[in-house]
């Protein structure tokens, strides 16, 4: 399995939030998100466990097969 950075962007729209809004809601730097987005880095698991909560979706959305 793979994180798959689309997901994140797509779960933060659908959400209808900009990254800056879309971190703090989460607790994740909106830098790093970025970054996260852009496949640059994928987040920490404690980052992934903290947005998969806040947006209440199970960890494996964020990966690909």
């Amino acid at each position: 399995m793979e994180f798959d950075p689309t997901a994140l962007k797509e779960l933060r729209r659908r959400e209808g939030l900009n990254q800056t809004h879309f971190g703090k809601l989460a607790g994740v730097d909106q830098r790093m998100l970025s970054r996260y987005e852009l496949g640059i880095h994928a987040p920490s698991a404690q980052n992934l466990t903290k947005i998969a909560r806040a947006f209440r979706v199970p960890m494996d959305y964020f990966f690909t097969d």
